[in-house]
């Protein structure tokens, strides 16, 4: 019924009104079929569902690209879908997507439209002539009419299902699993006007800078056509890059993205004002320009959305950044604005817990939960870190969050984990997590209760194992006294050696039949295939047909068909 993705993750396929199920490999292997169906569903022919939840099933729809057609869910339907659904998303309110005005992200059957806040183009104007770089990025507020790029990450993150983790995950997200997911969460988008896939460019840091590579290509061949355009109106495109490292000269700031793409010869150059706004996009970078130490930098990615210009020639590319932001990660490229939250989104990652992290888009003062916990007994629960006490603007955010918990707003009670003002995040005591009644390894990702009311305990060096439940069948019962109890009847035998004219029947008593013969002593006699069959005596002539068409008309019936 349903194919699994990597990660616990399922795609259910589409259910149509006809009772037709696709599942993903029948829509592999039945593409002409599946394309007609989404024809007549484009149409309003058929209407389709996702058969991911057993009642009140969501409701899909197909929307058209190029001469394709393809299956997507119905607008702001993601939080009706199951957990474990490719098609699943938080509602508005448990993000900072929900500060954005109607029409900035508006999907329709021909794609989704985003109000982006900077141009795709660029034309020369005294205004732009002075070097302001990135001074549209910063500023946010309550209601966002247009989408800054760090908004457009968080979205990005948000539409490819990199926010979440399932245990199944584990070892399994690459820069190339990343890459895939985030090009494919970029095809029906058109960011003001202009299809983003052709202006997106996913840069994976561990390429090996070979002109075969298909991204390198890619990038040659936008390169190409950028530096070659008429630079009254210039073409910016998005690139999505690991930053490894910042080196600062007498020619300015330039980003290294990593030694590979430097073979390619590609270096990307931001102003003074662009680096500063850029350091206050995540605390990580900032130390990271700094020289400041980073705790186990091994397990930091530090990735940036850049919207850039492309100037120079083949060998020697130069990437102009004009607007951009920056998001810290973990190894698992999953967001964190803290220590105190990378640390305790790493300890959920290693205890094996199935959770959602919702971003901030574009919101400043709004306030939601800093993960969703899905494996728990309330789905989702909300999971809180108190990290910054020491700040009186975040102990009113935290006043804020307490009173909306305390008026039942988010369902249940929340986890929380109130850090002490000044205490090292990766050595001070944590509370332990909320416990498991989902298990993380169940099979293909499918919900697998864990005994009747118990949970695995949450303990990393303890191996997660299905404990069985104290539980004991009661006796079946019994066959009350003085009531005969039913003996059904036994299948016909076959003896070949004693074969009569008539294979015999049931007797119709079945109630005193007499039961089967034993099994001979001899191994060689033994066949459990072999049936026997009790002879009988044959019919004979006078017996009357066992019929109720009189004799004359059965005769007539027989000289009509076989003359």
């Amino acid at each position: 019924m349903e194919a699994v993705m990597s990660g616990g993750l399922k795609e259910y396929g589409v259910l149509f009104s006809n009772s037709k199920l696709y599942s993903p490999a029948l829509q592999r292997e039945d593409q002409q079929g599946f394309q007609e169906h989404l024809r007549k569903l484009h149409q309003n022919k058929l209407e389709a569902w996702c058969p991911c939840q057993t009642r009140a099933k969501p409701r899909i729809f197909s929307r058209l690209r190029g001469r394709t057609y393809h299956p997507v869910k119905e607008s702001n339907s993601g939080p009706r879908h199951s957990f474990d659904c490719t098609r699943y998303s938080l509602p508005n309110d448990f993000s900072g997507r929900g500060t954005y005005t109607v029409g900035v992200v508006e999907e329709t059957k021909h794609g989704i439209q985003i109000t982006f806040r900077e141009p795709m183009t660029r034309r020369p104007t005294p205004a732009e002539s002075t070097g302001t770089g990135l001074s549209r990025v910063s500023g946010s507020g309550r209601t966002q009419s247009r989408m800054s790029p760090r908004g457009l990450l968080d979205y990005f993150w948000t539409e490819a299902s990199l926010n979440r983790w399932h245990p199944n995950m584990a070892g399994k997200r690459s820069w190339g699993v990343v890459a895939r997911e985030l090009n494919k969460a970029a095809e029906p988008i058109r960011l003001n006007g202009v299809p983003l896939s052709e202006y997106l460019m996913v840069l994976e840091p561990d390429l090996t800078g070979s002109s075969l590579h298909a991204s390198t290509r890619r990038f040659i061949a936008t390169a190409k056509r950028l530096a070659a355009a008429d630079r009254g109106d210039t073409p910016r495109v998005l690139i999505i890059v690991e930053i490894q490292a910042v080196h600062r000269d007498i020619d300015g700031t330039s980003l290294d993205i990593g030694a590979s793409w430097s073979g390619v010869g590609l270096r990307v150059h931001v102003d003074e004002h662009g680096f500063e706004v850029l350091k206050r996009g995540s605390v990580d970078f900032r130390r990271l320009a700094e020289n400041a130490p980073i705790h186990d930098r091994g397990e930091v990615r530090l990735v940036a959305l850049l919207q850039i210009e492309i100037s120079g020639q083949q060998g020697d590319w130069i990437a102009n950044v004009q607007s951009g932001a920056v998001s810290a990660m973990t190894a698992q490229f999953i967001p964190y604005a803290s220590d105190y939250e990378r640390r305790f989104t790493r300890d959920l990652i290693a205890e094996e817990r199935w959770f959602i992290k919702p971003l901030r888009y574009d919101a400043a003062e709004v306030v939601f939960p800093d993960a969703l916990l899905l494996d728990g007994k309330d789905r989702p629960r909300a999971m809180e870190v108190y990290g910054r006490n020491g700040d009186p603007v975040y102990r009113k955010r935290k006043e804020t969050k307490t009173a909306l918990y305390a008026d039942g707003a988010a369902g249940a009670q929340p986890w929380v984990w109130d850090v002490p003002a000044g205490a090292d995040p990766w050595t001070v005591k944590r509370p332990p997590f909320p416990q498991r009644v989902i298990h993380p390894k169940a099979k293909q990702g499918k919900e697998h209760h864990v005994g009747w009311h118990k949970a695995i305990p949450t303990n990393t060096a303890q191996k997660h194992e299905t404990p069985q439940a104290d539980f004991v069948r009661p006796p079946l019962p019994q066959v009350p006294i003085g009531r005969p109890a039913f003996t059904p009847p036994s299948a016909p035998t076959l003896e070949q050696d004693r074969l009569g004219p008539s294979y015999g029947a049931y007797e119709s008593n079945l109630m005193t039949r007499s039961p089967p013969p034993p099994l001979p002593d001899s191994p060689d006699e033994r066949n459990p295939i072999r049936l026997v069959l009790k002879p009988q005596e044959p019919l004979q002539p006078e017996t009357p047909l066992p019929t109720s068409i009189s004799l004359p008309l059965w005769r007539r019936v027989l000289k009509l068909f076989f003359g």
